[in-house]
C-alpha cells in the first residue's frame, strides 16, 4: 500500500484530465483515514503533495473540489500538516474564497467547516486570525445555521445533519467573548436549539444535532455573561432556556453544566428553569427508582442523583418549593443505599453533603428530622464499623513512644473538663510509654497542635464537591467543571506548537487522536448524504470533549498519590463520617434541642466510628466531640438514663487488660470524658432536681432504670446520699437484689461500683494485711515440758498437750486445769464437740506458730470458733486475719458468710460483704459469688448487711 500510495501522489504532479484526477484523488482519499493511515498523511507532507490538493481546490469541477477538501480535512488532523497548510499555503484565505463560490453547496460547506474545526483544535490563536483576516468564514457559517432555522420553503436550501454538526463544531472552536456580541452568535445558536429541541420532542430525531448544539451552548455558558441569559430568554421564537428541562434526560451532564454556569451570574429566580429541572429529576428519575422497590442503582441513576444534588448546591435553589420535594426523596435514596461499595459510599457522601447545605435553614433541618434522617445515618455509620462495638474484646497491645495526646489537644471542653483530661493523659503517659534508654524522653506534648496535624485535619474535612477530592469523586459521575473560556476544550487532540509567523506557539503533546473525524463517502457524489460525515464516530469523541478537558485540568492540579489516596475505600469512609458529623452538628445547634438526638444508637455509633479510625486524628476526635456536644443539653439526661448507654460507657472505663494496653487506655479516656459530661448534667440544679422528682413520682419501671445508672454518673457524695437514701434509690436497689429479675446482674454491678468507686469502701484483704503485721502469736514453752495432759475426743482419738502452756494462754484451761475442778488432778480429760483436726491445729499454733497454708478454710473457721470457746483471743484474732488476708476469694466468701451466721459469732460477716462488693473480679466470677451467697438461704440477712454497709458510708456524706 505504501509504494502504491506514493505512486498516486507522484501521479498528481503530472498533467491529467479531470476524470483521471478525480480517479486519483478518490484512491488517495481511501488511504488517508485518520488515525489508521497516519503514515500516509506523513508521506503526503514529506513528498510536498499538499500544494497539489490546494491547486485542485481551484478546479471548475465540483467533485474534484469535494474530494480534495475531504483529503485535506483528514490531513489537517495531523499537527504538522495543519501547520504547513496555514503557514505555507494560506489555506484560510482559499477556504474563504471557496465558500463564496459555493455558497449553498451542502457537501463543500460541510467539508470546509470540518477543516476549520480541525485547524482550530490545534491553536486558539487561529480563531483570532480567522476573525481578523477572513471574518466572512464565520459569517457564512452563521448564515448556514440561520438557514436551517428557517423553513425549507423559504430558503430553498436543505443542509444535511452532518453539515450542521460540523458547522456547530467549528463554531464552538471559533467563538470568543468579543465575537458572541459582534456576530449575534447567541441569537443564532439559541434559535437553532429551540427548533431542534422542538423537533426532538416530537419524533426523537436529530439527536446528534441536538447534542452538538447543547455542547455549543455549554461553551457559550462558560463565558458567564448575563446578557446571554437575557438573549436566550427573549428570542423571537420563544424562551430557549425553557427548553432545557424538556431535553434534560437526553444529555443531563451538559445541560446541568449549562445551568450551573448560568446560576452563578443569574440575578433573578425567574432567569433559569431550576424548579422545572428539579421536578424533572425528581419525577422521572428518583421517584421512579424509589417506587421500583430495588436497592440496585444504575450508573445513570447515580449520575442523575448527582446532578440533582449539584443543582441544590446553590443557595438560590434551596427554596421551600424545591427542597420540600427533594429532601424526602434524597433521604429515601440514602436509605436504599445498603451495600457499602465505593459507588454507594460516594453517593452517600454526596447526599449527606447536600443535606449539609441546609445547615443555616432550620425549617429545612426540621424537615430532614421528620424524614427520620438520624435512623438512616446511624445505619450508614454501622456500614463503616461493620456493626462492631467499641467495648468489644480486643487483644492486648503494648504502647511505646505514642504521639502527643489527641484527646487533650483537640477536644474543646470547659476548663474543668480539660483539667480532668490532662490528669488522665499524664497518668496515661506514665503507664503507656517506656523509655528505651536512659536518655529517652517522654514523647507526650501538651503544648498544642503542630502545623502538620492542623493541615491534615483541615484537609480531611474538605467538602466532597468542593475539595481536592473533587476529581476522584466527579470522575465517577462525569460532572463537568467549567475551565477558563480561553482554555482548550479538546483533551483527545494534540496541543501543538505553531512555528508559522501567523500563529502563536503552543505546547505539543501527541499527534494522534483517539477517534476519526474523516468523511466516509463516495467522492463522485455531488450532494452530501448521511454517510458523508461519520456522525456516530464524531459523537464518540466530541460529546465528552469539554468534560474530558475540564477533568484533565482538575487532575493536573492533584498529585497522583493524593488521587490514589482519595480513591481508597478507607478514605471514602472517613469522608462519609466527616459529612455525617457535620450534619449532626447542625441538628445539635437547633433550639429547642431535638429529642431524637437522645439516642443510644446514635451516640454508640459515633463512638464506634472514632474507634474505627483512631489512627486518623481528625475523625477520631470529631466524632467524640460531636457526642459530647450532644450531651451539653440537660433535656437529654433522663432519656439517656433510661437506656443502657451509660452502663456501656462505664464499661469503657474498666481496663480489660492492664494500664500498659494502649487500647484499654484509649477506651478508658473516651469513657471518662463522656461520663464527665453526663455527670455535669446530672449534678447541676436542673439535673439533680429532675432525677429526684422521677425517683419520688415516677412509676416503678422508670425508678428502676434510674437507680441502675445513678451511681455511675453522680460524683458528689452529698447528692448521691440524698438520691439513694432520702429519695429511696437504695431501697429500690435492695429490692432488685432480692428479686429474681432481668435486672439482678445489672444491680450487682452498680452496687459494686457504688461501693468501690464512689464510697471507697476498703478491701478487707488490705486491712487484714496491715493488722496482721502487729500481731504476734509466738509462745515461749518451758525447756523441759514434762507436765502433759491428754485430751480424749468423742471419736475416741487422743491428743497430748502441755498443761502449763494451756494454762498460760487460755483462761478457760486455766480454770479447768488449775482451778477447783476435778480435771485439775486428772491426766486424761474428755472434750466434747471437738474435731481432732481442729484441736490439733489449735495446739500447733500455741506451740510453734506453724504455717496455715495447707489448712483448709473449714478447719480454719472451726479453729476460730474453738479459740473463741476456749478464750484464746490472740489465736482467734490471728486466724481471723489470716482468713481475711489469704483465703478470701469469690469461691470461699459464701462459705465464710454462712459460717459467720450459723456460728453465731458474726465474725467476718461484714468483711465478706465488703470483699464481695469491692474486690476486682471478672463479671462472671462476681455473679457466681453472689449466686452462691443468695443460695445459702439467708437472703434477707444478706441484703440487710449490704444495705447497712452502704448506709454507713453514705450517712457520713449526708451531714
Amino acid at each position: 500500500m505504501g509504494s502504491k500510495f506514493g505512486d498516486l501522489l507522484k501521479a498528481l504532479t503530472k498533467e491529467q484530465s479531470s476524470k483521471s484526477i478525480l480517479k486519483i484523488l478518490s484512491s488517495i482519499r481511501k488511504g488517508v483515514e485518520w488515525p489508521k493511515n497516519k503514515s500516509n498523511i506523513d508521506k503526503i507532507r514529506e513528498m510536498g503533495s499538499l500544494k497539489y490538493f490546494i491547486i485542485n481546490l481551484n478546479s471548475r469541477h465540483k467533485h474534484i473540489v469535494d474530494v480534495s477538501l475531504s483529503i485535506l480535512g483528514n490531513a489537517c488532523m495531523d499537527y504538522n500538516c495543519a501547520r504547513d497548510l496555514v503557514g505555507l499555503y494560506n489555506i484560510i484565505h482559499i477556504l474563504s474564497k471557496i465558500l463564496q463560490r459555493y455558497t449553498i453547496e451542502d457537501s463543500i460547506n460541510g467539508r470546509i467547516f470540518r477543516i476549520i474545526g480541525n485547524l482550530c483544535q490545534h491553536s486558539d490563536d487561529l480563531v483570532k486570525i480567522i476573525l481578523d483576516k477572513e471574518p466572512q468564514i464565520l459569517t457564512q457559517l452563521l448564515d448556514t445555521l440561520k438557514s436551517t432555522i428557517q423553513d425549507i420553503s423559504e430558503t430553498h436550501i436543505n443542509y444535511s445533519e452532518a453539515t450542521i454538526i460540523m458547522g456547530l463544531r467549528a463554531l464552538r472552536y471559533m467563538i470568543s467573548r468579543q465575537s458572541l456580541k459582534k456576530y449575534q452568535i447567541v441569537q443564532t445558536v439559541g434559535s437553532l436549539f429551540f427548533k431542534i429541541s422542538q423537533e426532538w420532542q416530537k419524533n426523537k430525531n436529530q439527536e446528534n444535532t441536538l447534542d452538538a448544539v447543547i455542547n455549543l451552548l455549554y461553551k457559550i455558558s462558560k463565558y458567564k455573561e448575563y446578557d446571554t441569559i437575557i438573549i436566550l430568554k427573549n428570542l423571537d421564537c420563544g424562551n430557549a432556556l425553557e427548553e432545557l428541562p424538556k431535553v434534560l434526560l437526553h444529555n443531563p451532564s451538559k445541560i446541568m453544566s449549562i445551568i450551573v454556569n448560568f446560576i452563578g451570574i443569574s440575578k433573578f429566580k425567574s432567569d433559569l428553569p431550576v424548579p422545572e429541572i428539579c421536578t424533572k429529576f425528581v419525577d422521572e428519575v428518583v421517584r421512579k427508582h424509589i417506587d421500583a422497590d430495588t436497592t440496585e442503582f444504575s450508573k445513570e441513576s447515580l449520575e442523575h442523583i448527582y446532578y440533582l444534588c449539584t443543582l441544590l448546591d446553590h443557595p438560590a435553589n434551596r427554596n421551600g418549593y424545591n427542597c420540600a420535594k427533594t429532601i424526602p426523596l434524597l433521604i429515601q435514596v440514602l436509605e436504599k443505599l445498603k451495600a457499602p461499595t465505593d459507588d454507594h459510599i460516594k453517593c452517600s457522601i454526596l447526599l449527606i453533603s447536600t443535606l449539609n447545605k441546609c445547615q443555616y435553614e432550620e425549617s429545612l433541618l426540621q424537615d430532614q428530622l421528620k424524614c427520620n434522617i438520624l435512623d438512616v445515618i446511624i445505619k450508614k455509620m454501622r456500614w463503616i464499623i461493620n456493626d462492631t462495638d467499641i467495648y468489644s474484646k480486643h487483644r492486648f497491645r503494648k504502647g511505646f513512644k505514642r504521639k502527643s495526646s489527641t484527646l487533650i489537644r483537640k477536644l474543646q471542653f470547659e476548663d474543668a473538663d480539660v483539667q480532668l483530661l490532662e490528669d488522665l493523659e499524664r497518668k496515661r503517659a506514665c503507664t503507656c510509654l517506656e523509655c528505651v534508654d536512659e536518655n529517652c524522653t517522654i514523647y507526650y506534648s501538651y503544648s498544642g497542635l503542630s502545623p502538620s496535624i492542623i493541615a491534615e485535619n483541615r484537609h480531611r474535612q474538605l467538602s466532597p464537591v468542593s475539595s481536592d477530592d473533587e476529581y476522584s469523586f466527579m470522575s465517577s459521575f462525569k460532572f463537568d467543571r467549567s475551565p477558563s473560556p480561553c482554555s482548550s476544550t479538546n483533551s483527545d487532540y494534540a496541543a501543538l506548537t505553531w512555528t508559522s509567523p501567523c500563529s502563536s506557539p503552543r505546547s505539543s503533546k501527541n499527534d494522534a487522536s483517539s477517534y476519526s473525524d474523516s468523511d466516509d463517502y463516495s467522492p463522485v457524489c455531488s450532494e452530501a448524504d448521511s454517510t458523508e460525515f461519520p456522525v456516530s464516530d464524531y459523537l464518540e469523541g466530541e460529546l465528552d470533549e469539554d468534560s474530558q478537558s475540564d477533568l484533565s485540568e482538575i487532575k493536573e492540579q492533584i498529585p497522583a498519590e493524593k488521587t490514589l489516596e482519595h480513591n481508597s475505600t478507607t478514605n471514602l469512609k472517613m469522608r462519609l463520617i466527616s459529612e455525617i458529623t457535620k450534619l449532626i452538628k447542625s441538628y445539635v445547634k437547633i433550639e429547642p434541642p431535638v429529642p431524637q438526638l437522645a439516642s443510644e444508637e446514635l451516640l454508640i455509633a459515633l463512638i464506634n466510628c472514632s474507634e474505627s479510625f483512631n489512627n486518623k486524628q481528625s475523625t477520631y476526635i470529631t466524632t467524640i466531640n460531636v457526642a459530647c456536644d450532644i450531651l451539653r443539653s440537660p433535656l437529654y439526661l433522663l432519656p439517656l438514663m433510661k437506656t443502657t448507654f451509660i452502663e456501656k460507657i462505664y464499661k469503657l472505663t474498666e481496663l480489660a487488660h492492664t494500664s500498659r494496653c494502649i487500647i484499654c487506655v484509649d477506651h478508658s479516656c473516651i469513657g471518662k470524658m463522656i461520663l464527665k459530661r453526663i455527670t455535669y448534667l446530672a449534678e447541676c440544679a436542673a439535673g439533680k432536681g429532675d432525677i429526684a422528682h422521677e425517683l419520688l413520682r415516677a412509676n416503678n419501671d422508670v425508678k428502676v432504670q434510674l437507680v441502675l445508672v445513678i451511681p455511675y454518673i453522680i460524683d458528689d457524695k452529698k447528692i448521691l446520699s440524698k438520691l439513694l437514701i432520702n429519695c429511696g434509690g437504695l431501697n429500690i436497689l435492695m429490692k432488685l437484689l432480692t428479686e429474681d429479675s432481668i435486672y439482678k446482674q445489672r444491680t450487682i454491678k452498680v452496687i459494686c461500683s457504688l461501693a468501690s468507686r464512689k464510697l471507697n469502701i476498703a478491701n478487707p484483704r488490705k486491712l487484714a494485711m496491715d493488722i496482721c503485721d502487729n500481731i504476734s502469736v509466738s509462745v515461749k514453752t518451758p525447756d523441759d515440758p514434762a507436765n502433759i495432759v491428754t485430751f480424749k475426743l468423742d471419736d475416741g482419738s487422743c491428743i497430748e498437750a502441755d498443761r502449763d502452756v494451756l494454762i498460760e494462754k487460755s483462761d478457760y484451761f486455766n480454770s479447768l486445769l488449775n482451778g477447783h475442778f476435778k480435771e485439775k488432778n486428772e491426766e486424761i480429760i474428755y472434750l466434747h464437740n471437738v474435731e481432732f483436726k481442729t484441736l490439733n491445729c489449735l495446739l500447733n499454733l500455741i506451740k510453734s506458730n506453724s504455717s496455715l497454708d495447707q489448712v483448709d478454710v473449714d478447719t480454719l473457721l472451726d479453729v476460730i470458733v474453738l479459740s473463741d470457746r476456749y478464750l484464746m483471743n490472740d489465736i482467734c484474732c490471728f486466724v481471723r486475719n489470716y482468713v481475711e488476708k489469704h483465703t478470701f476469694s469469690f469461691k470461699t466468701v459464701p462459705t465464710i458468710y454462712k459460717w459467720s451466721l450459723e456460728s453465731g459469732l458474726n465474725l467476718l460477716r461484714i468483711e465478706c460483704i465488703a470483699f464481695a462488693l469491692v474486690t476486682k473480679l471478672m463479671d462472671s466470677s462476681r455473679f457466681s459469688m453472689f449466686d452462691g451467697l443468695f443460695e445459702l438461704g439467708y437472703s434477707n440477712e444478706l441484703v440487710e448487711d449490704i444495705k447497712a454497709l452502704l448506709v454507713r458510708y453514705l450517712g457520713t456524706f449526708s451531714r
